[in-house]
Order: structure tokens, then C-alpha cells, then sequence
């Protein structure tokens, strides 16, 4: 991935999208609290987590949302798993996010990635949704019905899990707010509020 400096490069949306929602973070005394995003299974286990800096722009999350899925899909690839297999196995991932609409209107989301394939189809085989709880803050129409969760998972499935969790984990990471960068990050793997959920079909 890190030869692949050609995907940051087209890392810009092709058109404004008109939804507004915000998601950047909260600010204090005019800098950026520092963050973590984390990408963790249905089940709230961590499986890939990287810091975020200044705020949480689409290209950042895109960027670490991809190399996640390049190692995840990469490891399927090393345990035997054929071309088709790791086709069905993206098929089969659903990404939930609470900004997807802005990361899929990225120029580099809009074609195959320049991976060797099959890796360069994950993001366009990967199912995209906005969890139930931001969705309904989202103020373009096409959200709704492009990037609704429904569409693709069962009602059953708590999309708003990440958002309950973090709530839980508020209070520790106010203090990880004022710790040594070091003493975050090891923390952060521990308790931090989860951003992306993986849902399997």
C-alpha cells in the first residue's frame, strides 16, 4: 500500500457533495482534539486502528479504511483463499460509517483501486452504509436511499452500536485527552469510542 502514493494523490472529491453533515470532531482552544479511528468487527473487537490528525477528513478514513480492508482481504489471500473466494468475501463486508457519502464521492472511490487484483476491486465490492442513528442527519436525499442500511442488513443489526459505545467511553477519553501521546495510543486500543463497524452478511 505505501508504493500506492497514487490513491492519496486522487483523494478528492469529484463534485461537492450537498450533504453537510458534520462529523470533523469538536474543537478546544482553536486546535483539534486528537483522535482515533478505529475499525472493529460487529462484535465491538478492534481489528486496525490509526490516529487521526488535525480531524477526521474523508481522506484520512478513507485511506485507513482501505489499508484495513487490504490486510484483511490480504490475509485471506495468504491462507488459500482463490481470486473468487475474496471476491465473494468483499461482496459479503459491509462497511458502516457515519460520513460514507463523502468517502464515496472521493475520485479514487469512483474506479478500481491501482492494486493487483482482486484487491483492486474491494472498495467497489465492499457494501457501504450509514449507520441508522446519523443517517437521519444526513441532508441530502440520496443518503437515504443509496446508503441506507436497510437496504443490505437485516433490521436486527444495531448499526448505532459504535455510537453507544463511544458514549459509554466518553469520561476515560477526556482524561486520554490529557496524557502523553504514547500513553494515548496505548489506551486508545483499549477504549476507544469505535468509528467503523464490519458487518458480515
Amino acid at each position: 500500500m505505501a508504493n500506492h502514493v497514487e490513491i492519496i494523490q486522487d483523494c478528492e472529491e469529484v463534485e461537492i457533495v450537498s450533504c453537510n453533515k458534520d462529523t470533523v470532531g469538536k474543537t478546544r482552544l482553536q486546535k483539534w482534539s486528537r483522535g482515533i479511528y478505529i475499525v472493529a468487527s460487529a462484535g465491538g473487537h478492534i481489528e486496525y486502528w490509526q490516529p487521526l490528525y488535525k480531524s477526521e477528513s474523508p481522506t484520512q478514513a478513507f485511506m485507513i479504511t482501505v489499508v484495513w480492508l487490504f490486510n484483511k482481504f490480504m490475509a485471506l489471500k495468504a491462507s488459500g483463499k482463490s481470486d473468487e473466494e475474496l471476491l465473494q468475501a468483499m461482496e459479503e463486508t459491509v462497511l458502516a460509517y457515519d460520513n460514507m457519502c463523502h468517502l464515496d464521492s472521493l475520485r479514487i472511490s469512483r474506479k478500481d483501486l491501482p492494486l493487483p487484483a482482486p484487491f483492486n476491486k474491494k472498495w467497489q465490492k465492499v457494501g457501504k452504509v450509514i449507520d441508522r442513528l446519523h443517517l437521519q442527519n444526513h441532508k441530502d436525499p440520496l443518503c437515504k436511499v443509496k446508503y441506507n442500511p436497510d437496504n443490505s442488513l437485516s433490521k436486527s443489526v444495531n448499526t448505532m452500536a459504535a455510537e453507544q459505545n463511544g458514549e459509554k467511553k466518553e469520561c476515560i477519553y477526556g482524561i486520554l485527552l490529557q496524557s502523553w501521546k504514547t500513553t494515548h495510543m496505548y489506551f486508545a486500543t483499549k477504549n476507544a469510542p469505535i468509528i467503523v463497524y464490519i458487518y458480515k452478511l
